[in-house]
């Protein structure tokens, strides 16, 4: 069966695929969809994930049109290095030079679940190399500096297909460890407040006054949260959460808790 390719600007062929631990009928039958998928697509090769399936399934197409089935692969040493001239079904129509290894020594497994090794170098190297890559969620692009994603962006939107090619990165942002801790603060605030209703009012005194102390420091604490936000969105521009209006609508929650919470301490606390 021929499987749907992957195409620009899906966000899909980001995501890392996991190993294959069983080797079944299932793992079988996705490399026959694999197979067919490279003979109508006329391509040299494909990761399962080019066809959103996530496996750690690469299918190579050799010149004498036998297959190489490469399971749960792995690139153990490299050596050389080339300049590599490549095309991708991902981003149809684009070409690219990408650095890449010249030799490498790849370990991994045939659809039995069998150990194997293999040293390789030329055309088949840059082309194993090309197809771990979406392994790992990404293509070729991955590899490129920002000019050249941009390069690649605006001929794409040129063409009518709108995307990007930067990702929002999976680990927290500086702004993300900066709003746990302001969150942190507030719920800190909270508890002597509601511990308020507990305790004598000369020990009220003293939670009030530490929490005026939290409610000034979360003053320069929601303007740095901004300006992290801005920081992060310089190197993630396609990440929604560092958009202008998303930290803009962040810093106001984190205004209008921390005003309320203050009310609520002058009130019940003094």
């Amino acid at each position: 069966m021929v499987e749907e390719l992957v195409v620009y600007p899906d966000k899909r062929i980001e995501i890392p695929s996991p190993d294959v631990r069983k080797f079944d009928e299932t793992l079988a039958q996705i490399i026959i969809n694999l197979k067919d998928t490279i003979e109508h697509h006329n391509a040299e090769g494909l990761a399962a994930m080019q066809c959103a399936i996530p496996a750690a399934v690469v299918v190579i197409k050799k010149e004498d049109g036998s297959y190489l089935e490469l399971i749960n692969p792995r690139i153990l040493k490299s050596e050389g290095k080339v300049a590599s001239i490549e095309t991708t079904l991902y981003l149809p129509g684009v070409t690219e030079t990408v650095p890449r290894y010249e030799k490498i020594k790849l370990i991994y497994q045939d659809a039995k679940g069998a150990q194997h090794s293999m040293d390789v170098g030329g055309k088949l190297s840059l082309l194993i190399q090309r197809k771990v890559d979406y392994i790992y969620g990404g293509s070729f692009a991955t590899k490129l500096a920002d000019t050249k994603k941009k390069k690649i962006s605006k001929v794409m939107s040129n063409n009518g297909i709108d995307g990007s090619l930067e990702a929002c990165p999976i680990e927290p942002m500086k702004k993300d460890y900066l709003s746990s801790f302001m969150i942190k603060l507030l719920l800190f605030s909270l508890i002597m407040l509601v511990a308020g209703f507990f305790v004598s009012q000369e020990t009220k005194e003293t939670l009030y006054t530490i929490n005026t102390y939290i409610y000034i420091a979360m003053i320069p604490f929601i303007i740095g949260y901004y300006f992290l936000g801005l920081s992060d969105s310089k190197k993630f521009s396609a990440c929604t959460s560092c958009q202008i209006g998303n930290l803009l609508g962040v810093m106001a929650k984190f205004s209008i808790f921390t005003l309320i919470l203050f009310l609520a301490s002058k009130f019940l606390l003094t």
